[in-house]
Protein backbone atom coordinates (compact mmCIF):
# COMPACT_ATOMS: atom_id res chain seq x y z
CA UNK A 1 0.00 0.00 0.00
CA UNK A 2 1.22 3.52 -0.79
CA UNK A 3 0.68 6.29 1.75
CA UNK A 4 1.16 9.88 0.56
CA UNK A 5 1.16 12.09 3.65
CA UNK A 6 0.38 15.79 3.33
CA UNK A 7 2.45 16.91 6.32
CA UNK A 8 1.80 20.63 5.89
CA UNK A 9 -0.62 23.19 7.32
CA UNK A 10 -2.92 21.47 9.85
CA UNK A 11 -0.84 18.27 9.93
CA UNK A 12 -0.22 16.63 13.32
CA UNK A 13 1.01 13.35 14.80
CA UNK A 14 -2.53 11.91 14.75
CA UNK A 15 -2.12 11.43 11.00
CA UNK A 16 0.61 8.87 11.73
CA UNK A 17 -1.58 6.72 13.99
CA UNK A 18 -1.56 3.18 12.64
CA UNK A 19 2.11 3.32 11.61
CA UNK A 20 2.64 0.07 13.54
CA UNK A 21 0.53 -1.76 10.92
CA UNK A 22 3.03 -0.94 8.16
CA UNK A 23 5.07 -3.70 6.54
CA UNK A 24 7.96 -4.09 4.11
CA UNK A 25 5.48 -4.05 1.22
CA UNK A 26 4.33 -0.49 1.98
CA UNK A 27 5.64 2.85 0.72
CA UNK A 28 5.55 6.08 2.76
CA UNK A 29 5.85 9.37 0.87
CA UNK A 30 5.85 12.47 3.12
CA UNK A 31 5.36 15.94 1.66
CA UNK A 32 6.41 18.57 4.23
CA UNK A 33 7.69 22.09 4.71
CA UNK A 34 10.59 23.15 6.94
CA UNK A 35 8.00 24.23 9.51
CA UNK A 36 6.64 20.66 9.69
CA UNK A 37 10.00 18.99 9.13
CA UNK A 38 9.93 16.77 12.23
CA UNK A 39 8.40 13.36 12.82
CA UNK A 40 8.10 11.26 15.99
CA UNK A 41 11.17 9.07 16.52
CA UNK A 42 9.04 5.99 17.30
CA UNK A 43 7.55 6.22 13.82
CA UNK A 44 10.98 6.46 12.19
CA UNK A 45 12.34 3.53 14.21
CA UNK A 46 9.40 1.35 13.20
CA UNK A 47 9.73 2.29 9.53
CA UNK A 48 13.41 1.33 9.59
CA UNK A 49 12.62 -1.96 11.31
CA UNK A 50 9.78 -3.02 9.02
CA UNK A 51 11.82 -2.06 5.91
CA UNK A 52 9.05 -0.23 4.09
CA UNK A 53 10.09 2.32 1.48
CA UNK A 54 10.36 5.85 2.93
CA UNK A 55 10.62 9.08 0.95
CA UNK A 56 10.53 12.72 2.08
CA UNK A 57 9.83 15.62 -0.26
CA UNK A 58 10.48 19.13 1.05
CA UNK A 59 7.91 21.65 -0.22
CA UNK A 60 8.88 25.32 -0.49
CA UNK A 61 6.78 27.51 1.80
CA UNK A 62 5.74 29.58 -1.22
CA UNK A 63 4.20 26.48 -2.82
CA UNK A 64 2.22 25.37 0.24
CA UNK A 65 -0.98 26.88 -1.20
CA UNK A 66 -0.63 24.41 -4.08
CA UNK A 67 -0.10 21.36 -1.86
CA UNK A 68 -3.24 19.71 -3.29
CA UNK A 69 -1.69 19.82 -6.77
CA UNK A 70 1.65 18.53 -5.48
CA UNK A 71 0.07 15.63 -3.59
CA UNK A 72 -2.10 14.93 -6.60
CA UNK A 73 1.02 14.77 -8.77
CA UNK A 74 2.64 12.14 -6.55
CA UNK A 75 -0.62 10.19 -6.39
CA UNK A 76 -0.76 10.25 -10.18
CA UNK A 77 2.81 8.94 -10.42
CA UNK A 78 2.08 6.00 -8.15
CA UNK A 79 -1.32 5.45 -9.77
CA UNK A 80 0.16 4.91 -13.22
CA UNK A 81 2.87 2.55 -11.92
CA UNK A 82 0.87 0.51 -9.39
CA UNK A 83 -1.37 -2.38 -10.33
CA UNK A 84 -3.55 -4.22 -7.83
CA UNK A 85 -2.32 -1.75 -5.24
CA UNK A 86 -3.97 0.77 -2.94
CA UNK A 87 -2.95 4.41 -2.60
CA UNK A 88 -3.96 6.44 0.43
CA UNK A 89 -3.62 10.23 0.63
CA UNK A 90 -3.38 11.28 4.28
CA UNK A 91 -4.31 14.92 4.87
CA UNK A 92 -6.11 17.10 7.40
CA UNK A 93 -6.00 20.24 5.29
CA UNK A 94 -9.06 21.96 3.90
CA UNK A 95 -8.55 20.86 0.31
CA UNK A 96 -8.96 17.18 1.26
CA UNK A 97 -12.17 17.50 3.28
CA UNK A 98 -15.22 15.91 1.68
CA UNK A 99 -13.21 14.02 -0.92
CA UNK A 100 -13.27 10.21 -0.90
CA UNK A 101 -11.11 9.06 -3.82
CA UNK A 102 -11.66 6.76 -6.80
CA UNK A 103 -10.72 3.35 -8.23
CA UNK A 104 -10.19 1.63 -11.56
CA UNK A 105 -10.99 -1.83 -12.92
CA UNK A 106 -7.52 -3.33 -12.41
CA UNK A 107 -7.93 -3.04 -8.64
CA UNK A 108 -5.89 0.10 -8.04
CA UNK A 109 -7.68 2.69 -5.94
CA UNK A 110 -6.95 6.05 -4.34
CA UNK A 111 -8.58 7.01 -1.06
CA UNK A 112 -8.32 10.15 1.09
CA UNK A 113 -8.26 9.85 4.89
CA UNK A 114 -7.01 11.75 7.95
CA UNK A 115 -4.68 9.03 9.31
CA UNK A 116 -2.82 5.88 8.31
CA UNK A 117 -5.06 3.89 10.66
CA UNK A 118 -8.34 5.11 9.15
CA UNK A 119 -7.00 4.42 5.65
CA UNK A 120 -6.11 0.83 6.58
CA UNK A 121 -9.49 0.28 8.26
CA UNK A 122 -11.28 1.63 5.21
CA UNK A 123 -9.36 -0.77 2.97
CA UNK A 124 -10.55 -3.72 5.09
CA UNK A 125 -13.84 -3.67 3.21
CA UNK A 126 -12.04 -4.51 -0.02
CA UNK A 127 -9.90 -7.10 1.78
CA UNK A 128 -13.03 -8.76 3.18
CA UNK A 129 -14.42 -9.02 -0.34
CA UNK A 130 -11.23 -10.73 -1.49
CA UNK A 131 -11.33 -13.19 1.41
CA UNK A 132 -14.95 -14.08 0.66
CA UNK A 133 -13.87 -15.42 -2.74
CA UNK A 134 -13.15 -19.16 -2.95
CA UNK A 135 -11.00 -18.74 -6.06
CA UNK A 136 -7.84 -17.90 -4.14
CA UNK A 137 -7.53 -20.57 -1.44
CA UNK A 138 -4.97 -23.24 -0.48
CA UNK A 139 -5.27 -26.30 1.72
CA UNK A 140 -4.42 -26.02 5.40
CA UNK A 141 -1.74 -28.69 4.87
CA UNK A 142 -0.08 -26.54 2.21
CA UNK A 143 -0.36 -23.55 4.54
CA UNK A 144 1.28 -25.56 7.33
CA UNK A 145 4.14 -26.61 5.06
CA UNK A 146 4.65 -23.03 3.87
CA UNK A 147 4.80 -21.85 7.48
CA UNK A 148 7.41 -24.45 8.48
CA UNK A 149 9.44 -23.71 5.35
CA UNK A 150 9.41 -20.05 6.38
CA UNK A 151 10.55 -20.92 9.91
CA UNK A 152 13.34 -23.10 8.51
CA UNK A 153 14.65 -20.21 6.42
CA UNK A 154 14.48 -18.00 9.50
CA UNK A 155 16.63 -20.48 11.47
CA UNK A 156 19.13 -20.75 8.62
CA UNK A 157 19.55 -16.97 8.55
CA UNK A 158 19.97 -16.83 12.33
CA UNK A 159 22.67 -19.52 12.25
CA UNK A 160 24.48 -17.75 9.41
CA UNK A 161 24.66 -14.35 11.11
CA UNK A 162 24.61 -15.15 14.85
CA UNK A 163 28.42 -15.08 15.20
CA UNK A 164 28.99 -12.07 12.95
CA UNK A 165 28.87 -8.32 13.43
CA UNK A 166 25.34 -8.45 12.05
CA UNK A 167 23.93 -10.44 14.99
CA UNK A 168 22.13 -7.36 16.45
CA UNK A 169 20.18 -6.87 13.20
CA UNK A 170 19.27 -10.50 12.48
CA UNK A 171 15.54 -9.75 12.77
CA UNK A 172 15.93 -6.94 10.25
CA UNK A 173 17.73 -9.31 7.85
CA UNK A 174 14.96 -11.89 8.22
CA UNK A 175 12.34 -9.23 7.51
CA UNK A 176 14.32 -8.13 4.46
CA UNK A 177 14.50 -11.70 3.15
CA UNK A 178 10.75 -12.34 3.47
CA UNK A 179 9.61 -8.93 2.22
CA UNK A 180 11.79 -9.00 -0.91
CA UNK A 181 10.86 -12.49 -2.15
CA UNK A 182 8.67 -11.20 -5.04
CA UNK A 183 11.47 -8.91 -6.27
CA UNK A 184 14.14 -9.58 -8.90
CA UNK A 185 17.78 -10.18 -7.90
CA UNK A 186 18.66 -6.64 -8.98
CA UNK A 187 15.83 -5.14 -6.92
CA UNK A 188 16.80 -7.22 -3.88
CA UNK A 189 20.38 -5.99 -4.19
CA UNK A 190 19.29 -2.35 -4.45
CA UNK A 191 16.96 -2.78 -1.48
CA UNK A 192 19.81 -4.17 0.65
CA UNK A 193 21.95 -1.13 -0.17
CA UNK A 194 19.00 1.17 0.56
CA UNK A 195 18.50 -0.36 4.02
CA UNK A 196 22.06 -0.86 5.28
CA UNK A 197 24.27 1.27 3.07
CA UNK A 198 26.73 0.07 0.45
CA UNK A 199 29.32 -1.81 2.55
CA UNK A 200 26.95 -3.65 4.88
CA UNK A 201 24.28 -4.05 2.23
CA UNK A 202 26.66 -5.78 -0.19
CA UNK A 203 28.05 -8.02 2.57
CA UNK A 204 24.60 -9.11 3.80
CA UNK A 205 23.33 -9.65 0.27
CA UNK A 206 26.34 -11.80 -0.63
CA UNK A 207 25.96 -13.95 2.49
CA UNK A 208 22.29 -14.57 1.69
CA UNK A 209 23.24 -15.33 -1.91
CA UNK A 210 25.77 -17.90 -0.74
CA UNK A 211 22.89 -19.61 1.08
CA UNK A 212 20.76 -19.56 -2.05
CA UNK A 213 18.20 -17.27 -0.42
CA UNK A 214 18.39 -14.36 -2.91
Amino acid sequence: MVFIIDYTGDADNYMLCGYNFLSGRDTICVCCTDEKGQIHSDVVNFILTCNCMFQVFKIDEALQADIDLIVGFFAGQFYTKCKDNQIAIISKNEWAKGKIGFSRKDGTSVIIEESIKSAILRMETDIDKQLSSQNNTISLEDARQQYYARELKKDLIKNKFIDTEYAPIINSIITYYHSTQPLSHKEKYRQALHIWGREKGVSIYQKLREMGLV
